[in-house]
Order: structure tokens, then sequence, then C-alpha cells
């Protein structure tokens, strides 16, 4: 029988992995990668339906989930979920046929070639499966919905942010006299409560955070020409302004790599930002 490991961003993105039995094949998870999932599952709540998702599988024979603890992890793969796969392939080879990692991180890649462990896609996986043997089409509903509920996150959290964005870039005068006229002391009560809310919010809708930051920074950039475009209007509070914008959007930016750590373009924003995840 072979054994195909999974890394945690196939198992988040390729639920319907979890959907087919398999012939003279066991699918592996490693319980570190259910550990993130489970840690993400806080601020996704979709990544819930990828564990029960699991759970179900897991009870028909598809799944094997093995304990990580004793298993030395891969000081290269700076990875959460997945800094043990590589290690745990190596102590179950000798249970298997072949061991081979489904992964398309070139860190768990270039380590799993150093181990001498095979590297194979989904589609090697999918030639295992026993025809006609979805579990259930309830199964099926469970997998569509993972993927549809990430998609409508997204779009939502593009439209709110943008139009957050333009109001406040359209209405800067309105909302600047609308607080001239409060009473101080509720001015004070908001100063404090509104930094608290924002922190709220990063830490539920993180994806809404990290666009409407990007974008209110680019706002604090582009009201500096505003007025005429004019370059040679800045002067050092203008410049001030514009350091702020950038700075803000940069840590947008920043926010915005975390949140796709649990997606597939995580691999993307790490070349563009030099940063591991």
């Amino acid at each position: 029988m072979k054994a195909f490991i999974l890394d945690t961003t196939t198992i988040i993105w390729a639920p319907n992995i979890f959907t087919h039995k398999y012939e003279a094949a066991k699918i592996i998870i490693a319980s570190s990668s259910i550990d993130e999932i489970k840690e993400a599952s806080k601020k996704f709540p979709s990544f819930k339906q990828t564990l029960d998702l699991i759970e179900k599988s897991k009870t028909e024979g598809i799944v094997e989930i093995y304990n990580v603890i004793g298993i030395e992890s891969s000081k290269s793969i700076s990875l959460p979920g997945d800094s043990y796969i590589v290690n745990l392939a190596l102590k179950i080879k000798k249970d298997y046929k072949k061991v081979s990692i489904i992964s398309g991180h070139q860190w768990i890649i270039r380590e799993a070639e150093k181990a001498s462990i095979g590297i194979v896609n989904k589609t090697e996986l999918d030639k295992f499966i026993i025809s006609g043997s979805a579990l259930t089409l309830n199964l099926f509903s469970l997998s569509d919905n993972i993927k549809r509920n990430q998609r409508l996150s997204i779009i939502v959290s593009v439209l709110v942010s943008s139009i957050s964005a333009i109001l406040i870039f359209f209405n800067w005068v309105s909302i600047v006299k609308c607080f001239s006229q409060i009473n101080i002391i509720i001015i004070i009560v908001l100063i404090i409560l509104f930094p608290m809310l924002v922190y709220w919010l990063r830490g539920r809708v993180l994806l809404f955070y990290s666009l409407l930051e990007i974008l209110v920074g680019l706002v604090a950039m582009l009201k500096v020409f505003m007025s005429r475009l004019d370059f040679s209007t800045i002067d050092g509070n203008s410049v001030l302004q514009l350091l702020a914008g950038i700075y803000i959007t940069v840590r947008g930016q920043d926010n915005l790599g975390k949140y796709l750590k649990y997606t597939k373009f995580r691999d993307f924003w790490e070349k563009y930002s030099g940063i591991k995840y």
C-alpha cells in the first residue's frame, strides 16, 4: 500500500480529496497540520468545515492522522503545520510500499528531495480513486461550501473595504466637520474605543482589515495632491502625511500576507515580499 502525506495548504484547498475512497492508498495527515487548521479556524470559520470533512473521512478509513510528538521538526521548513511532515514520512516509510508528500511549497520540496522522499501533485493521488466510491452527497456539498465561503469572504472584504476607503476619500471634510460638533468627552471616548474596535477587527476579519489598511494608506497619500496634483505645493506636513500613508500601506500588505498564509496565494506573496509567513 502507498501512503500520501498532505501538507496544510493541500488539505485546505483540495478538500475533495476526502470525498473518495482509494485503492491500495492511504491518506496521511500530521497532527501538527490539524492543530494549525484548528488555530486558523478561529479567524476563518470555513476551516471548521474542513475539520468536519477530515473527521468524517477518518471514520470511513480514508484518512489516518499521525501524532508528531517525538518527531523532530525540519528547521528549514518555517510552516508550523508542515515542519514535521518530511521526518514523519521517513518514520512511516518502513510501513508502506511507497511514501509520497503532496505539496507545492518549495521548502518542503527541497527538504523532501534531500531525504529521498517523493513529491507528487494531487493528480497522482487521483489515480487511486475507486470508481463510484464517493462517500456521500453531503461530503461533496461540504467540500463545495468550503471553497464557496472562502471566495465569498474575499469578495465581501474587497467590496466593503473599497467602499469604506471611497467614503473616507470623498467625505473627509464632512467627517472632520461632524467631529468638530461632537462634545469633547464623547470624542475622547471614541478615541479610546476606536483603536480597540480596529484591533478587534484585525483579529477576526484580517482580510478586510488589511485591504482597508492598504486603501486608507493610499487615500492618505492621495490627499496630499487632491486639490491641485502639484508637487511644488508639498510642505513638511505633506511629507509626513506621505510617509504615514506609505507606512500604513506597508503594514496593510504585511497583514494581507498573514491572511494569505492559509491560501493558495501563499507562495506568490512570499516571493513578492521575501518574508516567510
